[in-house]
């Protein structure tokens, strides 16, 4: 309307029905949790409001550069989803292995997540060579190929991977990436037929730590799910239920729907 693109009567008729589409999701912050985000990320308060904010998935999809900037591992730019594809679809049919790159990260994790661990691997393996020479975000694409080694069976290679990208994280003083690692970390040692019981259990509770000092919900949410599948797998039924009832609430809290749904199936295998 400033510029006059159309008449005060188109305005408001726009307005009732945007608020119509808002109507009952509206969401309260803490503000002792936006001035803690804003004292470890550099980013503003208002972009620390905005990024506090509950999204699916743990992830903020936004176009605003002032908020993907300083929280590369909370926002996502809905276009780099769409990059990565048509990059790795061009790299396929050209042979080219470097087009890959970051965004391509993502893509990976996606099939990660939507348990399709194969394509995973093979996408990483078709990007090693670009994301060997990524500086940016570098611990967090360490820790999200770890995973991903993990998931395809390459434990030893997971374990090392994650290792590498905590040390990154204290390194560069990444707090929200290093969060990330340690979960990593968790899974690392949590997993297979004789896991490390005592270790996992304190990656996870310093992930945990951690999380609440930066008021990083999402990574809360996933270091109680990490800690009562644990428990739950160690025949810890009381300490399982408990991680896993609190992960359920911190993701119904921000309506992260497909975090929500592994945390209550993991609850109802309990009985």
């Amino acid at each position: 309307m400033c510029q006059h693109a159309f008449p005060l009567s188109d305005a408001l008729v726009l307005l009732g029905e945007a608020e119509g589409q808002i109507a009952g999701r509206e969401y309260a912050v803490v503000s002792l949790k936006v001035l803690h985000l804003k004292a470890h990320s550099g980013g503003s308060a208002y972009d620390c409001e905005f990024v506090i904010s509950p999204r699916p998935w743990g992830l903020l999809v936004t176009t605003v550069s002032p908020v993907l900037r300083p929280f590369p591992a909370l926002a996502v730019d809905p276009r780099v989803f769409v990059r990565a594809w048509r990059r790795v679809m061009l790299a396929r049919i050209t042979g080219t292995r470097n087009m890959f790159g970051a965004a391509g990260h993502l893509l990976a994790m996606a099939y990660a997540l939507a348990g399709r661990a194969a394509e995973a691997v093979s996408l990483y393996e078709q990007a090693s060579d670009a994301l060997s020479q990524l500086v940016v975000a570098r611990s967090w694409i360490l820790a999200g190929l770890a995973e991903v080694w993990l998931l395809g069976g390459r434990a030893a290679e997971a374990t090392t991977l994650a290792h590498t990208a905590f040390d990154l994280s204290q390194t560069q003083r990444e707090g929200v990436w290093a969060v990330r690692a340690m979960q990593v970390l968790g899974h690392v040692y949590a997993h297979g037929e004789s896991p490390d019981i005592e270790v996992a259990e304190g990656w996870y509770r310093r992930a945990l730590i951690r999380a609440d000092e930066l008021s990083a919900r999402p990574f809360a949410g996933h270091s109680h799910l990490g800690l009562g599948t644990l428990y739950a797998k160690t025949g810890r039924r009381g300490q399982a239920v408990e991680h896993l009832t609190e992960a359920a609430a911190l993701y119904r809290e921000m309506e992260m729907t497909f975090w929500l749904e592994r945390a209550d199936a993991r609850l109802r295998s309990l009985g």
